[in-house]
């Protein structure tokens, strides 16, 4: 029998071509490669656990595809407030 895995993406893109928030509330670019995102807050795992930038960082980790493949990512220090940064500019 397969796993079903349920999850949430931290943006998604529009008909539009459009970045449309999803777990990432807001993102800015802090310099041509790094780009810093805002999660929303509130949001819990299965097991209650809080989402934060600690979790994002990790999953990146596992999925490198996800925030960009080179490079790697950072933290502010704010729970809220993953960095991923890119080998080229661009959303």
């Amino acid at each position: 029998m397969e796993k079903t895995h349920i999850a949430e993406t931290l943006l998604e893109m529009d008909a539009n071509y459009q970045l449309k928030p999803l777990l990432a509330v807001n993102w800015q670019q802090v310099a041509p490669t790094t780009w810093e995102l805002v999660l929303r807050e509130g949001v819990r795992f299965h097991d209650g656990s809080s989402l934060t930038a600690s979790e994002v960082v990790h999953y990146r980790g596992e999925e490198p595809r996800l925030l960009g493949q080179a490079g790697g990512v950072g933290q502010d220090g704010l729970p809220a407030h993953p960095r991923c940064k890119h080998q080229d500019p661009g959303p």
